[in-house]
């Protein structure tokens, strides 16, 4: 939201159960009631929708869903420039830290963490 605030064209991409309260609502009534969407926020549940309109992206998803969600922006955009992301934890397939799941996945990627 403070990106959109800010200026930037933000599109929230979520799971179709998840989004499609936020989407009719335009506000995160579980977690944030008080804050509705700034005009710039779009929300969606296609990812490849959400995919074609950017170069970069700022994930938070739960770590184990990291993996599939990097393997389908790999599929679907995989010349993608820049990626960030405020996940903790590790990839509980193969253990290994998130960041190595980029580089396997994307390896031409710009990444950075947010923590």
């Amino acid at each position: 939201m403070l990106l959109a605030k800010n200026g930037h064209q933000v599109t929230l991409w979520g799971l179709p159960h998840e989004i499609a309260p936020l989407r009719s609502e335009r506000v995160n009534q579980r977690y944030l009631p008080d804050y509705p969407f700034p005009e710039s926020l779009q929300v969606s549940d296609d990812l490849a929708q959400t995919l074609a309109a950017t170069d970069e992206l700022l994930l938070v998803i739960p770590s184990h869903a990291f993996r599939a969600v990097i393997t389908d922006i790999a599929a679907l955009k995989p010349d993608i420039k820049r990626l960030g992301w405020a996940t903790k934890g590790f990839d509980p397939s193969s253990r290994k830290l998130l960041s190595e799941v980029v580089a396997e996945l994307l390896p031409t990627i710009d990444m950075a963490v947010v923590s």
